[in-house]
């Protein structure tokens, strides 16, 4: 029985980890809060359109919502803190960041296993040295679990609570009056069923677009050419080719607690090439989170739809 009932990653890591992880070096002073809100704000603008939500400052941080703890701690965390807390924080941190990434990717969390493990069993271990021992809660154990649950359910978005929290809403709407809530939602999903309605839209979250036009949405991974900067699309004979340039003197972001390129698809880019490429649309295999900063460009892959397809 307790093997069929997975630990929910929303609130086990995002509602519950994470944040209190951020509240924790709020509260003891081990953190600029100031640098780091303008680094959010920064980031405001370069947020790719499949997110649905962008982070607010951590002035705001009691009212955040699930979404934006997981993306701080998928996306924009390894930017944002990076020098702004301490090198110890700051590695430890990553080890949730890298551990949770493993688990969440389609093409590691069974391959990758043991070694987000690894990575969660010393963040485990470090927390109760940083913060103290007595700090160590029921979330922050259940990490140790986390990679079973991953093995047997498959990455963590197959079982958190995301999709059902999302169509909560909707099932709101269906209720007119307080009392006998099961028979009404039954007659009006009844009703949708019978009349063909479509109980809401078709979710996006396995699609993703290119549009070149907008900068933040224009980075992405060929599996001909690596990392690249889409510039412009045409239609050849039915066939959508893509010009773009690619990324030169590319290199780690970080190199522990694993390294962030080879382990992760994270990677930092100097510069692009001035040469003009074409490849077809279809070899694209996902999108970056692109963060522009000192002249060079962090790339985050975007994992909700990694290694997904295209929406039309």
């Amino acid at each position: 029985m307790v093997s069929q009932f997975p630990l929910d990653p929303m609130y086990l890591v995002d509602l519950g980890v994470c944040k209190k992880l951020l509240q924790l070096l709020i509260k003891k002073g081990n953190i600029n809060v100031s640098k780091i809100n303008e680094k959010i704000t920064f980031l405001s603008n370069l947020v790719p359109s499949e997110f649905g939500r962008i982070c607010r400052s951590l002035d705001e941080i009691s009212n955040w919502k699930a979404t934006e703890f997981r993306q701080f701690l998928l996306y924009i965390g390894i930017f944002v803190l990076k020098d702004c807390i301490s090198s110890d924080h700051y590695y430890h941190f990553l080890l949730l960041h890298a551990g949770i990434r493993l688990l969440s990717c389609e093409k590691s969390y069974s391959t990758e296993a043991n070694v987000a493990q690894q990575i969660l069993q010393e963040f485990v271990d470090l927390f109760g040295n940083i913060y103290g021992d007595h700090l160590v809660s029921y979330n922050v154990h259940g990490l140790l679990h986390l990679t079973d649950c991953a093995k047997q359910f498959g990455s963590l978005d197959q079982f958190s609570a995301y999709k059902f929290e999302k169509n909560m809403q909707y099932l709101k709407k269906l209720i007119n009056k307080p009392n006998k809530i099961l028979q009404q939602l039954h007659l009006r999903l009844d009703e949708r069923t019978n009349t063909n309605i479509e109980p809401n839209k078709t979710s996006k979250i396995n699609f993703f677009n290119i549009e070149f036009k907008k900068e933040k949405d224009s980075y992405c991974f060929s599996e001909k050419l690596g990392p690249i900067k889409v510039i412009t699309m045409s239609d050849e004979s039915g066939c959508v080719m893509v010009s773009a340039h690619c990324f030169l003197d590319v290199e780690n972001d970080f190199e522990e607690p694993l390294e962030s390129s080879s382990g992760l698809g994270i990677l930092v880019a100097k510069k692009l090439d001035k040469k003009v490429f074409k490849i077809k649309k279809d070899d694209i295999v996902y999108k970056y989170f692109s963060i522009p900063h000192e002249g060079k460009f962090l790339l985050i892959p975007i994992l909700h739809h990694l290694f997904h397809k295209f929406s039309n």
